[in-house]
This record gives C-alpha cells, sequence and structure tokens, in this order.
C-alpha cells in the first residue's frame, strides 16, 4: 500500500465515506476521494512523490530564468550551487516558486474540478473543500507548497478548493 491508497484508507477509517458510494450511479466524472457529509467536507488526496526541485530540466529554467532576471537583482549562478528561496529578493524568488512548483499548481487545479464536480453531484454547494497533500520531504519546503496551492485560490483558479493540509 503506498501512502496515496494509506491516507484514503485513514480517511474512511476517521468516517470519510468512499465518494463512489454516494454518488449518483449515472455520474461519470471526476471526483475527490472522501466525503464526511455530517461535517459537510470533500477532501481530495494529492500526492507528490518526488521532489520536482531536483530535475535537471527544473534547473535548466531556473538558471535561464536567473539570467534573464538578472537586472532585478536574480543571482548569477557559475557551476552548481544550492540557492535557497529565503536568500533570493521576493519577486526573483516568486518566478523561482512558480518555475518549480508548476506541478502542484497544476494538481491544486485537477483537485478543484474534482472537488467541484463532487459538489455539484452531491448537492453540497456549501460543502468545505479540503486538498490533503502528501509529499516527500522537498527542497521547496512546506510553507512553499502551501504558497503554491495557496497562489493558485487566491488568483481564482481554483475557488472549490477551501482548505489546505499537508503530509510530509
Amino acid at each position: 500500500m503506498d501512502q496515496h491508497e494509506l491516507l484514503i484508507r485513514v480517511l474512511r477509517e476517521a468516517g470519510g465515506a468512499e465518494l463512489e458510494s454516494v454518488l449518483p450511479v449515472e455520474f461519470k466524472g471526476e471526483r475527490a476521494d472522501a466525503l464526511f457529509a455530517r461535517d459537510d467536507v470533500i477532501a481530495d488526496v494529492k500526492t507528490l512523490a518526488t521532489d520536482r526541485a531536483n530535475e535537471p530540466k527544473i534547473w535548466d529554467a531556473l538558471g535561464q530564468m536567473f539570467a534573464e532576471n538578472v537586472h532585478e537583482g536574480a543571482p548569477i549562478i557559475f557551476g552548481q550551487t544550492k540557492v535557497r528561496l529565503h536568500d533570493l529578493p521576493e519577486n526573483i524568488a516568486i518566478k523561482a516558486l512558480r518555475i518549480v512548483g508548476k506541478r502542484v499548481q497544476r494538481e491544486a487545479a485537477k483537485a478543484n474540478s474534482q472537488m467541484k464536480a463532487s459538489r455539484t453531484a452531491v448537492g453540497g454547494e456549501n460543502v468545505f473543500g479540503l486538498v490533503v497533500r502528501v509529499t516527500a520531504p522537498s527542497g521547496a519546503g512546506r510553507q512553499s507548497l502551501v504558497w503554491l496551492v495557496k497562489d493558485a485560490i487566491r488568483d481564482g483558479q481554483c475557488s472549490s478548493i477551501d482548505g489546505v493540509y499537508l503530509i510530509e
């Protein structure tokens, strides 16, 4: 059993019903993972198994962004080095985080569509949408991962997500 399956099992043990069991039989759309009907909460589990910040493609994109933004305070990188987000000027840190976090934001968008479809199917437009993120320890850090999801919520892209619970 992987972490994702384990957490779904934990949610069900805590009283969450599998959405398949409460949705109409004809429902064919995307769905979240668990419904806590008594508490008006729909939960969707998303798992990140790898640290995307350590992929060569990401390092190339970050290097290019740094080179294009030296005039805004981005560092000039020679060879390989470790750059901490908190050591960068805020505008550069935000750009870097968005490069590293595209995957996180895509998964937030998917969770949002699953929440929206599940809410409509169960007739609970006022149900609280909770994304449960399971992640390996990440170079981006906990606060950064939550910030990426909150960034998508704030921009209105993920209006069906009301809360994020991070498990590292």
